[in-house]
């Protein structure tokens, strides 16, 4: 699948950048749970990595909306999504 979304910085701890799957899917799980999205926030684990091979994983919106940090009641949930988009809670 071709990549549309605008470009962004790696962090340096980051395996590689979303595939346009996970940058759609997460960007409207954002959108669905009404807080920003920004996709330096989750994980991506390479493709050779002993378990989640490829995954996106974080809490949506970031770990600013993790339970117990400073966002009162707006906790989301964490969330894993594979190359193609599929997510799991």
């Amino acid at each position: 699948m071709e990549i549309t979304y605008p470009a962004y910085e790696l962090p340096s701890w980051q395996a590689r950048a979303l595939t346009q799957a996970q940058y759609d899917k997460l960007s409207l799980l954002c959108e669905r749970y009404n807080v920003p999205f920004d996709p330096t926030h989750y994980r991506v684990w390479s493709d050779d990595a002993s378990m989640t091979k490829g995954f996106a994983e974080g809490w949506v919106g970031g770990i600013d909306y993790a339970p117990g940090n400073d966002q009162g009641n707006r906790s989301t949930i964490y969330i894993g999504v594979e190359p193609n988009g599929d997510s799991h809670s």
